[in-house]
């Protein structure tokens, strides 16, 4: 059943040193937002820890949680009592490997399934195959009652069959959690001037080929580790199914919230005439 608005909040925010303040912060900041009826709320990449791809570390690996660990399942009573969809990214640990992953929570506090990162980068200030396994699953479409929501996780968000698998397998939306900025190494920057626009342009190029309204959910401050840093954008934004940015955030710790009408989604697709 597709209802036809849907209301996002995007939570965005700076994460300190301490994983469990952090990880407080998150419950204390859904605990008290205003809900409505039919609202997905969305966190950013590993939402409480740091971002640990930004060097390699072996300890960084005992941060790893499995979906039925306490943490996760004090984020299904919130849900539970809030009533509200939550998308929850975590660093998963699942059968001897660990993952980037991304566990979706109902309004009734059960958990409807997990992503898990499938396209993981490997370079200066990212990380991640040092502590990621990829995800030998395609891209995961959750029918949550309301509607169907696909989800990839940051690096994912480069590659155009991202977009096209899980919009030929029926979702309506679609959920991306990141952690992207300015990377330093030497108090070097390493990226181009112009990324964050090309981050922009890329997503909002592959929103409007699909005609999907996309959610990007960004983390902001500074992060560093011995040589390595990055300066994360925030920024977060939704796209229309016409992949014009309706809803931005600054680049400060900052809840974004927006109402989606699932029906421009028909329409643009008339309008387009690209979903064959």
């Amino acid at each position: 059943m597709l209802n036809n608005k849907i209301n996002i909040i995007i939570i965005q925010k700076e994460i300190k040193n301490n994983a469990d303040l952090s990880l407080h912060s998150f419950v204390k900041t859904i605990s008290n937002i205003s809900i409505k009826n039919n609202t997905l709320v969305v966190l950013h990449e590993l939402s409480y820890l740091k971002y640990i791809g930004l060097n390699k570390d072996k300890k960084n690996k005992s941060l790893a949680i499995k979906i039925t660990s306490e943490t996760v399942k004090n984020f299904c009573e919130i849900c539970k009592q809030k009533k509200i969809f939550l998308f929850l990214p975590i660093f998963e640990i699942y059968r001897n490997k660990y993952y980037n992953s991304c566990v979706i929570i109902s309004n009734k506090g059960k958990i409807l399934g997990v992503y898990r990162k499938k396209n993981i980068p490997n370079e200066k200030c990212y990380y991640e195959k040092f502590y990621f396994s990829p995800s030998r699953n395609n891209f995961k479409v959750f029918n949550i009652g309301i509607c169907k929501i696909g989800v990839m996780i940051c690096w994912d968000q480069w590659y155009a069959s991202s977009y096209t698998t899980l919009t030929k397998n029926g979702a309506d939306l679609i959920i991306c959690p990141t952690s992207i900025g300015w990377a330093y190494f030497n108090n070097k920057m390493i990226g181009l001037k112009n990324e964050k626009k090309k981050w922009e342009m890329v997503i909002r190029s592959n929103s409007l080929m699909n005609n999907v309204p996309v959610i990007v959910a960004n983390r902001t401050g500074i992060e560093k580790a011995f040589n390595h840093k990055i300066n994360f954008w925030g920024s977060s934004f939704v796209t229309n199914s016409h992949g014009d940015i309706i809803a931005q955030a600054k680049n400060k710790n900052q809840y974004l919230k927006i109402a989606l009408n699932l029906k421009e989604k028909c329409v643009a697709e008339k309008y387009w005439n690209f979903i064959k």
